[in-house]
């Protein structure tokens, strides 16, 4: 009885899957526009920094302001309040969040139950979402980032991207023996 009430659900499960992976797309929740002269504006970005105490979240908060960019990232403070001063923006105009709210440090360390092997895993804790009350100049801010050794690295919001018609480009699914 299993097995025929498997076979009746699989052409459906097949055909679902088929539909939803031909329509599959990818977004964000901010959307990048182009500016007249090629700038890519946004109003967030994420940075990720090499160790933890950029800001301080307390539990019942989700987000804080600019001006909770702790003393310990002071060059960071300084790169983030010159670029809103540019702009006429304050440090507590910013809205800034983690981008995973519960990831802590310690989530990194997980045991491989095939192996026994500790292995660590990418630190997400240390993910932020910066929020600027206006759309900017993402790039000219990523870039000035970036140059910091505190900065594991900093970019703009993922786009949609329509999957639909497109192929991946990887070769062994292309000859099929992926």
């Amino acid at each position: 009885m299993k097995k025929r009430s498997f076979l009746l659900w699989l052409p459906l499960v097949v055909m679902l899957q088929l539909k939803f992976s031909v329509n599959a797309q990818i977004f964000s929740e901010a959307p990048i526009n182009i500016s007249d002269n090629g700038e890519r504006l946004s109003n967030m970005i994420y940075v990720k920094f090499r160790s933890g105490g950029f800001v301080e979240i307390p539990e019942d908060y989700k987000s804080v302001n600019g001006n909770s960019i702790t003393n310990k990232f002071t060059d960071i403070r300084n790169v983030i309040n010159d670029f809103c001063k540019d702009r006429q923006l304050e440090l507590p105009d910013l809205r800034i969040s983690k981008a995973i709210p519960n990831a802590k440090d310690e989530d990194t360390l997980f045991t491989d139950i095939t192996t026994g092997e500790i292995r660590k895993l990418p630190n997400l804790a240390r993910v932020y979402i910066i929020e600027f009350p206006t759309q900017i100049d993402i790039d000219t801010i990523i870039d000035e980032l970036n140059e910091h050794e505190e900065v594991a690295y900093s970019h703009g919001p993922v786009q949609m991207v329509s999957c639909s018609g497109n192929s991946p480009n990887d070769p062994k699914y292309v000859d099929g023996t992926q």
